[in-house]
């Protein structure tokens, strides 16, 4: 019953399960580590708490994304001419997404691709046009982002050497957060 708990504190009483959890004392880094973890997420959920009315904004925001990816489909498949019916693409696209969650590559590498091209394959495309339908549509969806999120990553950190988690990290534990030998050990932890 601890992962129950565990889980519905973490969910529910964020701020409860950062007191409780402060009071470990530990000389393991990966559990002073977790403690961080766990106080940042306490934050961030108070400050989500603060603001109700973005709850329900990020509701819709997150369905209209998740509508905008099988659209994308849609309109690569006008481009071929095709007429495949609109219900199969978006479920083509969500179980390829589903079947790209199994943990058997990173990113779904290869199962996304292999789902989405056999059905397809399915509704009449040939082998070559679901290929490459695939193959646009994953790099339009997932490597374009990936790229794109790596290079503004790449830039942030050559333009500004800033050291945001570090200064949290001690500050948290000036406000009393976090075990006795993680307090003491913070900032070597966190700035290896």
């Amino acid at each position: 019953n601890i992962p129950k708990v565990f889980l519905s504190l973490l969910l529910f009483k964020t701020e409860l399960l950062a007191l409780w959890i402060n009071k470990i004392n530990t000389k393991r880094k990966w559990l002073c580590a977790f403690i961080f973890w766990i106080n940042s997420f306490s934050e961030h959920t108070k400050v989500i708490r603060q603001k109700r009315g973005n709850w329900s904004f990020q509701l819709l925001l997150s369905l209209l994304i998740w509508l905008i990816f099988p659209a994308k489909l849609v309109l690569l498949v006008l481009c071929y001419g095709r007429n495949i019916p609109v219900f199969a693409l978006f479920a083509a696209t969500f179980v390829s997404y589903f079947a790209g969650m199994l943990p058997l590559l990173p990113g779904g590498l290869g199962t996304f691709e292999a789902s989405m091209g056999s059905i397809l394959s399915a509704y009449g495309l040939g082998a070559g046009e679901s290929a490459a339908l695939t193959v646009v549509f994953r790099f339009i969806t997932f490597w374009f982002v990936v790229l794109a999120s790596g290079m503004i990553i790449l830039i942030d950190k050559l333009l500004s050497k800033s050291d945001r988690g570090i200064k949290y990290g001690i500050e948290k534990e000036k406000q009393g957060g976090m075990g006795e030998y993680c307090k003491e050990h913070t900032e070597s932890s966190y700035t290896t």
